[in-house]
């Protein structure tokens, strides 16, 4: 576990930059905007670390490769990434502070990969040091834009809010308890070709899910999607990509579906219930 205290200081560090940032501005502005980062975090992730296997993560948390990476890519894009881009943002950093700190990001990546708990394959820091410093002006651009409150700001917001919790929740269940997993032929290695597969499959369902958290929320919207929910994973199952243990049922996945759900609906009855300011 001696790798996993590396990434566990990550962790401690993004923390404590959330600490310092979240109560210098309006702490529903703070949440979307921390949402919409992370979210574009863990999509480029899904794009370099999972479909073309430009590194690897090693906290040694499970033997297998790659559901350890995804331990590895949630210390560092969930907590560690957007956390500091977030204080950059909100203190409004100079040039050269950000400069500074982005040559931080990059000297944690070297070292990370000499002392071998992290890996580049065909990846370098400097592309981690470019992509950070355009997404400090992509999240400004956000920011701004959430303060108008248009459709599009909100739709997205929790759109990435859904995506992200159940790709974490359901790669979370498949790592711990094994409950189910996907084969598509995507990939050779079992685990690779699950995480895919799900990582996709809750980018495209989110879509709809949004619109309903947004636009159609009620018992019977619930009910018709809990329905359909297990209509799909049937047909799944059926079809031999979705492979369940004895102890899980696609019932179940419904359930936890629906649960987070009604959270994403406090949620945005919390973030846009009236306008940021």
């Amino acid at each position: 576990m001696q790798n996993m205290l590396w990434y566990a200081i990550l962790g401690i560090i993004g923390c404590i930059m959330i600490r310092c940032t979240y109560k210098k501005t309006d702490l529903r502005l703070y949440i979307a905007l921390y949402i919409f980062t992370m979210g574009l975090a863990f999509f480029l992730d899904y794009f370099v670390l999972i479909l073309f296997d430009a590194y690897a993560y090693h906290p040694n948390v499970f033997r297998d490769h790659w559901y350890d990476n995804t331990v590895g890519s949630s210390m560092s894009q969930a907590l560690f990434i957007p956390s500091l881009l977030m204080l950059m943002i909100t203190f409004q950093m100079k040039l050269r502070t950000i400069v500074f700190l982005l040559f931080g990001v990059f000297l944690i990546e070297e070292v990370f990969t000499w002392i071998n708990i992290y890996e580049h394959y065909w990846w370098k820091s400097w592309y981690t040091f470019i992509i950070l410093f355009i997404s400090i002006y992509v999240l400004k651009m956000w920011r701004n834009l959430l303060k108008l409150q248009i459709p599009f700001t909100r739709f997205l917001t929790i759109y990435m809010a859904i995506t992200t919790c159940m790709q974490g929740l359901t790669i979370i269940i498949q790592a711990f308890w094994r409950t189910h997993h996907y084969t598509v032929g995507w990939f050779s290695v079992l685990s690779r070709d699950s995480i895919a597969f799900n990582t996709a499959y809750w980018m495209v369902y989110s879509l709809l899910l949004a619109a309903i958290v947004l636009y159609f929320f009620s018992f019977s919207a619930c009910s018709i999607l809990l329905i359909g929910d297990f209509s799909i994973n049937i047909i799944l199952e059926r079809a031999g990509i979705l492979h369940i243990n004895q102890y899980w049922h696609p019932i179940l996945f419904g359930i936890c579906l629906i649960l987070v759900l009604l959270l994403i609906k406090k949620l945005d009855d919390y973030l846009f219930s009236r306008i940021l300011k």
